[in-house]
């Protein structure tokens, strides 16, 4: 089975790969492992310019990369939380 999945990410068929994963029964951990490892993308760039490392998502078998940074999303946040205190002093 590991040398079969092996195989199928060799040969960058990664959608064979996780039909296998999620056809294994009891422990996916190795097989999983290894296609993360062969999968990895490259950091995504947010809107400042600042690299975003993609994220493991276990129930789809799959990278996700954000659409902003850490930084970005925590200013976007606190922004927002900014508006309503604003909004609430008004009233």
């Amino acid at each position: 089975m590991v040398k079969q999945l092996k195989s199928l990410i060799s040969d960058g068929l990664f959608k064979d790969a996780k039909k296998m994963i999620i056809r294994l029964n009891g422990d996916k951990t190795e097989a999983i492992e290894l296609l993360k490892q062969a999968s990895t993308p490259d950091n995504g760039i947010c809107v400042c310019g600042s690299h975003i490392k993609p994220t493991w998502n276990d129930t789809f078998l799959k990278f996700e990369i954000a659409e902003l940074c850490d930084a970005c999303i925590a200013k976007k946040q606190a922004d927002k939380e900014r508006e309503v205190r604003e909004y609430e002093r008004q009233l």
